[in-house]
């Protein structure tokens, strides 16, 4: 169990691909407190790679078994999950990659995806 999340991305590293996990969320702000349930099955994780040119960097990623979306994150540091933003929501469980054309040459950059 993992106490006092703060962002808006949790990373749980110990899954093991065919189980159900289950995560229950509770936030709060000056009004109170909301509560969510969300069950998982995890699949093997899609395998991203990219490839760079000026001012542009395209990513593709091997399809993740039962996923009908993708969202895509963009971060610099790759040590921090925390400060990474979303690139692109809801692509199509059949879109298998993404032109990023908002890079500046030179930065680096860390992607995630999520099925």
């Amino acid at each position: 169990m993992q106490a006092n999340v703060t962002g808006r991305i949790y990373i749980d590293s110990n899954l093991t691909a065919g189980d159900k996990y289950t995560y229950y969320v509770k936030a709060s702000n000056s009004t109170g407190y909301t509560y969510s349930t969300l069950d998982l099955f995890v699949s093997a994780p899609p395998v991203l790679s990219a490839g760079a040119s000026n001012g542009q960097i395209v990513l593709n990623w091997t399809a993740a078994t039962g996923a009908n979306r993708y969202d895509l994150f963009r971060g610099t540091n790759p040590d921090d999950y925390s400060t990474f933003i979303p690139l692109a929501t809801d692509l199509s469980g059949s879109t298998l990659f993404y032109t990023d054309d908002t890079v500046t040459n030179g930065t680096l950059y860390t992607y995630a995806i999520v099925a």
